[in-house]
């Protein structure tokens, strides 16, 4: 018969109870998430506290109660067992008390026996899957089967060595091999693409070579660069190719485009010297403006052209200067013609405004043809002068005669005033000889 004894007291009864609670309650809620560490139940769980006191039932609670009745009953049963046994009538009955410092070795002793358990299991299942993933990876001789399988091995508790090594070394030894394998890979694809590509741009380098053409040089160049160890040479040397060509091409189309615009310069010179010539014997000097204005641009365009006729440039320029020399004369030949005709025209106005004005004796008529004939080219100055000299002897006369007039009119006034002003006096003196002989 066991009696479970706690020596630590009251308050550590209590304590151990609260943390029997929570442990109860923290394994019932992981319960479903692992079976491992869910609460298990143990004979000490409903262990109560044993406190030797004083028998004052009306002072004590009902386990402290239960606790004394227990242990009273125990030591009964231990001090029977012994009488009994002493004098030969009994059996003996051992009465173990276990106490806390007893009760709590008992349980580490239990969680420690689980856990070794438990690493063991482990343990086998590591080794276990370990050999399998050694047989796997040396089958089929790829290391990434090992790394679970090796980590969880490591992290087992007293696995074997020797086993983990192997697996280790296993597995370096696989990566080794893979990389080397790569290598191998790598270097048969750079050796088929540097192949391929030599034999592209050697191909390419040829055509363009044959065509002048250098449009199909830039990919197998661009290929030949990206590809590994090709030879610098032949890379070199369709740069080049194409450098040169691109060039070539370059001055083609310029020489192209010069001559095309050669072409055009010297047809439409020509055909402005053709139009040009038609236009020579124009009647007058504005008709010839058009043929020489379309003359400018083509001649201008001819010489901007490159290798251009210099004599066709030279006909256009001369022909040119022709127009504009003509154009010259006739301008100078209307326009004398034009003086001619505006200086006989003043002549004859101013004549007739001379004779006029010498019939009427105004000078108004004058001014006009006078400033005309001023204007005009090379009219007869003595004309001029005497048309001048007239219309300043007519201004004098109207002068001289408006003065007399003037004064005419002043003198009439005056005596009109005076006659006024003596009916005025009369009249104040009949009035004044009325007014006395009224008086009388």
């Amino acid at each position: 018969m066991d009696v479970v004894m706690d020596e630590e007291g009251e308050g550590a009864r209590a304590r151990a109870n609260r943390r029997a609670i929570l442990s109860r309650n923290s394994a019932q809620f992981s319960d479903g998430l692992s079976t491992t560490t869910a609460y298990q139940p143990n004979e000490f769980e409903h262990v109560r506290e044993y406190l030797p006191a004083v028998f004052r039932p009306q002072q004590l609670p009902l386990e402290e109660l239960v606790d004394i009745i227990a242990a009273a009953f125990a030591k009964a049963t231990e001090l029977y067992s012994a009488t009994a046994a002493g004098g030969g009538g009994g059996v003996t009955v051992e009465c173990k008390v276990i106490t806390t410092g007893e009760r709590k070795q008992i349980l580490s002793d239990r969680k420690e026996a689980e856990r070794l358990e438990k690493e063991r299991i482990e343990r086998e299942a590591a080794a276990e899957a370990l050999t399998a993933a050694v047989e796997a990876a040396e089958a089929s001789r790829d290391a990434v089967p090992l790394a679970k399988p090796i980590a969880r091995a490591k992290k087992a508790v007293d696995l074997d060595p020797t086993l983990l090594a192997k697996a280790e070394k296993l597995k370096t030894d696989l990566e080794e091999e893979k990389r080397a394998k790569e290598l191998a890979e790598r270097l048969e694809r750079e050796k088929v693409e540097r192949e391929g590509a030599t034999e592209e741009l050697t191909a390419a380098i040829e055509a363009a070579e044959s065509s002048r053409d250098f449009s199909g040089l830039a990919k197998p160049i661009k290929r030949a660069k990206k590809a590994v160890d090709v030879d610098a040479a032949l890379i070199e040397k369709g740069e080049k190719l194409k450098a040169d060509l691109e060039e070539e091409k370059r001055e083609n189309d310029r020489l192209e485009r010069e001559r095309i615009e050669r072409e055009g310069a010297t047809q439409e010179l020509t055909a402005a010297v053709a139009a040009a010539a038609l236009e020579n014997h124009a009647s007058t000097s504005a008709a010839l403006s058009a043929p020489i204005k379309s003359l400018g641009k083509p001649i201008k365009r001819a010489k901007a052209a490159v290798e251009v006729d210099p004599s066709l440039i030279e006909k256009g320029e001369k022909l040119k200067a022709d127009l504009e020399e003509e154009k010259g004369k006739r301008e100078t030949a209307e326009r004398l013609e034009r003086e001619k005709i505006e200086r006989e025209g003043a002549t004859d106005e101013l004549t007739a405004a001379i004779a006029a004005a010498e019939s009427s004796r105004d000078a108004k008529a004058l001014a006009n043809p006078i400033k005309r004939a001023k204007k005009a080219v090379e009219v007869d100055a003595a004309l001029i002068e005497k048309g001048e000299k007239l219309k300043g002897e007519l201004e004098e006369e109207k002068k001289e005669k408006d003065r007399k007039e003037a004064e005419a009119k002043k003198a009439a006034a005056e005596a009109a005033k005076a006659e006024a002003a003596a009916a005025k006096a009369a009249a104040a003196a009949e009035k004044a000889a009325a007014a006395s002989a009224a008086a009388e």
